[in-house]
């Protein structure tokens, strides 16, 4: 004996609960729970899950783009995670406060407003290299400075060869011809070499007088090295993080003024950030950033915006939900676009549109933690919420 099926004229479209269950006819599902809706309608059941570390307190986790890395802070230590579960220990002593990540070139850059590090594979290492003290300055005769006025600064190089912005300037003032200038307590500072550079009279840039210095120099009027690399420029500052169009940018709220800073880098110097600089401003706190090729996305406690390297344009009139929750994919050989969840559902960006607004209605939740799964043939957005929040168009019953 032989069976045949009969062909469907329906297929399931998915979940509405916004509508009227009564006139959504068979096409759709007014409540799916632990289903799964594949690209051709049919429906299987969600596999399930089993707990797969004891950690307790995570505030923050990062898989790298090539899957082979897995970062996450469990009670204030930053491990590496290894394919059987165990870890390794990168940094410990770090702050509670929830943690960001963004990656470049297989470096992770991570903050949380207090902390500020890298992580490279089995190694964690600073973010940014603090400015050194001022050395001292005194004039002797012996030399052959001509009489004016001397500037003297200092700078910090780490092991990598990166190197820190610069002292504050120290000045001192010859006031004959045929002098020197005596500098001693030249920073030493443990890990680090100190480079050691003069302005010299009526001059405007700094050129280095000496690398790896001691505790003292001395300058008589001898040519000098290389322009100072860096003027006046800070570690960086705030707690969500995105890269963009070859700089870093760091959003920093300010609740007291209702308003957000977002601070970037000098460019491919992502150690370097310039408070002085031009930046951008954005009512309300931000909640998440993510660097596309065509914008900046900002999402807000209220609003969505997109920041395309000159001007800043609205999105939609609504924020996003606190957490981890923004997921890039790839389209196409060059292009990605970003799925995050925000105070009325899913969304994905460039483009922008809401993938959820007409047809499903949930609490947006106090914080959310989602990403793009691709497994089984399919790609799906899954996201864990932290329970609350007011559902948007919320059908009454």
């Amino acid at each position: 004996m032989t069976t045949q099926a009969f062909p469907s004229t329906h297929t399931f479209r998915g979940l509405n609960n916004v509508a009227d269950p009564q006139r959504l006819g068979l096409d759709w599902l007014v409540q799916a729970d632990n289903v799964d809706i594949t690209q051709t309608g049919a429906m299987q059941r969600c596999r399930g899950f089993t707990r797969s570390t004891t950690a307790t307190a995570i505030s923050g986790a990062y898989g790298t783009k090539d899957l082979q890395r897995l970062y996450v802070v469990d009670s204030g230590v930053l491990k590496q995670v290894q394919t059987d579960m165990s870890s390794v220990t990168l940094r410990s002593g770090l702050s509670a406060a929830p943690m960001y990540f963004e990656e470049i070139n297989g470096q992770v850059f991570f903050t949380n407003g207090v902390d500020y590090g890298i992580a490279l594979d089995g190694v964690a290492k600073p973010w940014g290299i603090r400015q050194p003290s001022p050395p001292t300055v005194m004039v002797n005769n012996g030399g052959s400075l001509l009489a004016g006025v001397y500037q003297v600064v200092c700078t910090l190089v780490d092991p990598n060869g990166l190197e820190s912005s610069n002292s504050t300037v120290t000045v001192a003032e010859a006031a004959a011809d045929d002098s020197r200038l005596t500098i001693t307590n030249i920073p030493q500072v443990s890990g680090y070499t100190t480079n050691v550079y003069v302005l010299t009279r009526d001059a405007t840039v700094f050129y280095l007088l000496q690398e790896a210095a001691g505790a003292s120099a001395t300058y008589d009027g001898a040519a000098l090295g290389r322009e100072l690399p860096f003027w006046n420029t800070d570690t960086p500052r705030g707690t969500i993080l995105a890269f963009f169009q070859g700089q870093m940018y760091v959003a920093e709220a300010f609740p007291a003024n209702d308003v957000s800073a977002i601070w970037r880098s000098l460019p491919l110097h992502y150690h370097h950030f310039d408070p002085g600089g031009q930046g951008l401003a954005v009512p309300g706190a931000v909640r998440m950033l993510v660097g596309l090729e065509a914008a900046l996305i900002i999402g807000t406690d209220r609003q969505i915006f997109a920041y395309d390297g000159e001007a800043i344009t609205e999105l939609a009139p609504y924020g996003v939900v606190p957490g981890w929750h923004a997921s890039k994919v790839k389209v196409g050989e060059t292009q990605t676009q970003v799925y995050f969840w925000s105070l009325r559902g899913l969304c994905h960006a460039l483009p922008f549109s809401n993938l959820t607004e007409t047809t499903v209605s949930v609490p947006p939740g106090l914080s959310a933690g989602g990403t793009v799964v691709e497994k089984d043939g399919m790609r799906r957005y899954v996201v864990a919420l932290h329970s609350g929040g007011e559902a948007f168009n919320r059908r009454i019953t």
